[in-house]
């Protein structure tokens, strides 16, 4: 696998990492279970966790450290 499509899974995975954690706070926020506070660390730890690794690849591919220039050397 090629590092640019390591990169755009890396995106993909990290926009349904936040996606989920979004959801797993809104559910939390709304339904109120005993441990609702449990349920929103792990949602935030999520958002963060899934947005850092989006963010991080996004920028990656625009600064071009993909390494694809360098594999027909």
């Amino acid at each position: 696998m090629s590092s640019r499509s390591r990169l755009y899974l890396y995106i993909a995975a990290g926009a349904y990492l936040a996606y989920n954690g979004f959801g797993l706070v809104r559910n939390a926020l709304a339904e109120r279970p005993d441990n609702s506070a449990l349920y929103m660390v792990f949602g935030v730890a999520f958002v963060i966790i899934g947005g850092f690794l989006a963010l991080k690849s996004i920028r990656d591919i625009s600064k071009g450290n993909d390494d694809d220039n360098a594999e027909g050397e």
